[in-house]
């Protein structure tokens, strides 16, 4: 009987690991002092770990269930696509330049689905948090210069940001038809993407009793196939919680590459989006107009007119698009809206405004 693999649930069990696994690991530090919890999003468990001479690293493990839900099982293969792409990207010279970054794989244990990665530091913000109300730049008590300073900032990521998904798309060696594309074609990828996004507008629908309402989205809904070999490779789970920003030194980090894929070239940018429009759905604890500052510095950056609204500006799709990812996206509770059906709501109207 084979024996079960470890699983990294918790600090103990990584603490032992690490311990127990010293001589293959590329640290120069001799003791493990700390570990700590990360927050790592719903599906994997993440760990800081801090040695005896105060540097740090970040570990990963990928179950073959989701963190938060452990009877909802779930493709590791999501672990040998983000290895791949940490690993390629690190090595980019194209990347090496920009204002926006990777982390740097420092260790894959590919028998137990754990990466090591670089730690981008402990007192970096995610966008999530940078886009509260309550949100103030070190040194910036007064409100509206913490105001210009942030969208300062906004607008270096917008241009940043836009700079970076354009190299991935058409300036790195991941491609289509190259030996790096074999895990970003991994058919358990999309087979994981269906079984979430295909069943759940249907379900939030009723949930929500929308179904209505919600019924041309729903008819023209399409299937998750995956795209012809002019497509690019995207992030595919851009959002504001997988980038980090170093507000003091002005750089950004893109975390999370598990669903890293052969997709069209605006899929990070609708997705981003529509994740900071359910934001402003909340303006109790997210700031709408730092928000909506930001959409116009990407409408800009994209298609050269910050009024060009991204779910015209996308394709023909767009909307529909924008409205599906939206009934999705409500499903978490981490926007804290208190009236989803509202929201929902509102998704649609203004796709009807803009049609």
């Amino acid at each position: 009987m084979a024996a079960t693999k470890i699983q990294l649930k918790n600090i103990e069990i990584v603490a032992k690991y690490i311990n127990e696994n010293r001589e293959k690991l590329p640290f120069s530090a001799k003791k493990l002092t700390n570990v700590s919890v990360v927050s790592g999003g719903l599906c994997n468990f993440v760990y800081r770990l801090k040695f005896d001479d105060n540097t740090t690293a970040i570990l990963k493990y990928y179950p073959p269930f989701v963190a938060s839900i452990e009877s909802m099982t779930i493709s590791q293969s999501r672990y040998m696509v983000e290895k791949t792409a940490l690993d390629v990207l690190g090595k980019e010279p194209a990347l090496s330049s920009g204002l926006v970054q990777t982390p740097k794989l420092i260790y894959a244990d590919d028998d137990l689905f754990i990466l090591i990665m670089q730690d981008c530091g402990q007192s970096l913000v995610t966008l999530f948090e940078l886009m509260k109300n309550n949100f103030r730049l070190p040194n910036h008590t007064d409100e509206n210069e913490n105001e210009k300073a942030l969208r300062e900032l906004l607008n270096k990521l917008a241009v940043e940001l836009r700079r970076f998904l354009r190299t991935l798309a058409t300036g790195i060696s991941i491609k289509p038809d190259t030996t790096y594309s074999v895990p970003f074609g991994d058919e358990s990828i999309w087979d994981m993407l269906r079984a979430y996004l295909e069943p759940l507008p249907h379900a939030q629908a009723k949930s929500y009793n929308v179904e209505t309402e919600m019924r041309p989205f729903l008819d023209a809904q399409r299937r998750l196939e995956q795209p012809s070999e002019q497509a690019c490779f995207v992030v595919g789970d851009l959002w504001p919680n997988s980038i980090l920003v170093d507000c003091e030194k002005q750089i950004f980090w893109c975390l999370d590459w598990e669903v890293a894929r052969f997709e069209t070239p605006l899929r990070d940018l609708e997705q981003l989006n529509a994740n900071l429009w359910v934001m402003q759905q909340n303006r109790r604890l997210f700031n709408y107009e730092r928000i909506d500052y930001l959409f116009k510095r990407l409408q800009h950056e994209y298609f050269g007119d910050e009024s060009a609204d991204w779910r015209v500006a996308c394709g023909a799709y767009a909307k529909t698009n924008f409205v599906l990812w939206v009934i999705c996206l409500l499903r978490e509770k981490h926007w804290e809206i208190e009236d989803s059906r509202a929201a929902i709501l509102n998704a649609i109207n203004v796709v009807i405004k803009l049609s």
